[in-house]
Parts: C-alpha cells; sequence; structure tokens
C-alpha cells in the first residue's frame, strides 16, 4: 500500500492548478481599508503577493459589496 502512494502521489502534483482567491474584509487601517473604490493596506499587499507567487488570482472586495455578493 506505502509503494502504491509513492507512485501515485507525484501524479497528483502533476494536476494541481491555481485558483480564484476572493478576499471579503472591511475597513481596519492600515492593515485593509478601501481608499477610492480600491482595497489597500498592508494584509491586501501580503495576500497579493502570496497570490501571485502561488500563481493564484485573488478578487478584493469591501466588505459591502461582498456581503451583497454573498446574499445572492
Amino acid at each position: 500500500m506505502k509503494w502504491m502512494l509513492q507512485a501515485l502521489l507525484p501524479q497528483l502534483s502533476l494536476t494541481a492548478q491555481a485558483g480564484e482567491l476572493r478576499m471579503l474584509t472591511d475597513n481596519h487601517p492600515p492593515l485593509h481599508f478601501q481608499q477610492g473604490p480600491h482595497m489597500t493596506g498592508f494584509a491586501v499587499e501580503v495576500v497579493q503577493a502570496l497570490a501571485q507567487r502561488s500563481g493564484d488570482t485573488v478578487q478584493l472586495q469591501p466588505m459591502l459589496r461582498a456581503l451583497h455578493d454573498a446574499s445572492q
């Protein structure tokens, strides 16, 4: 059984794909806050850097828009 896992595990990593991340947040300056139509702040920069490094895309939304989208 162990040899089967060792043989199949590398195959699983070949099919891994980047996904879309959605960051839903409210205003907590300086960590994350809305500046004009965009979210900005330290936490936003960290999430964007991690997404870029992993090959994922990230969608940032302020809290009111996130609540509206979640309710639909």
